[in-house]
């Protein structure tokens, strides 16, 4: 099972890790980190419209031992 992480980094801030929630996990990491993108994208352009200027940001999945 595969989690999404995104990082963004703004200027002027620490870079923050969001994670999905709640908390979704996916079956092929491929699944992951096409959903990973997506998100990456949605929160550059929302934080772009509030005014924020994103420097950096990268989107990945991590894998989610499964007991």
């Amino acid at each position: 099972m595969w989690k999404v992480l995104v990082v963004i980094c703004m200027l002027g801030y620490d870079c923050t890790t969001f994670q999905q929630s709640p908390m979704q996990y996916y079956h092929s990491y491929d699944e992951c980190v096409s959903i990973a993108i997506e998100k990456e994208k949605l929160l550059i352009n929302s934080y772009t419209k509030h005014g924020y200027y994103v420097t950096d940001s990268k989107s990945d999945c991590e894998q989610y031992p499964v007991t």
